[in-house]
């Protein structure tokens, strides 16, 4: 289950599932309070993905040093988010919503601060980081 190819698998099926499901026409939500089940949905979307991501690239050159891999999956996730949105805005019933967005990104960064803050737990390090004996900074 840590091998890259495993890794790679897992975080490019999971967006295409990302993509699939936004492809689902449906009815234009319009919640009272914005802090809604959907943008709820969003954050918990993109935080798997960003979790995905980083292990992924946490063992290749990308995540020899923390900061990188970081900024990377952090640009890497806005710009999938950006391209999903767009992509939603085209689906009869759906819409383009950037405060979908704004939780797509908030999912990221949620996923970097608990991949970094967890990967300081030797017993977690070698789930975290699979393809590395010891994390660097």
């Amino acid at each position: 289950m840590n091998s890259p190819g495993f890794l790679k698998g897992s975080a490019i099926g999971y967006m295409c599932l990302i993509f699939f499901l936004s492809s689902i026409p449906g009815k234009t939500l319009t919640p009272i309070f914005e802090l809604s089940a959907d943008k709820l949905i969003h954050l918990a979307e993109y935080w798997g993905l960003g979790f995905l991501l980083l292990r992924w690239w946490s063992g290749t050159t990308l995540g020899q040093k923390r900061i990188r891999l970081y900024l990377v999956v952090l640009l890497f996730g806005m710009f999938f988010a950006f391209v999903d949105e767009t992509w939603q805005g085209f689906i009869p019933g759906r819409s383009k919503d950037p405060l979908d967005f704004l939780a797509d990104t908030t999912g990221i960064i949620i996923s970097i601060l608990i991949f970094h803050f967890a990967s300081h737990f030797g017993s977690l390090q070698k789930w975290i980081r699979p393809n590395q004996s010891s994390a660097t900074s």
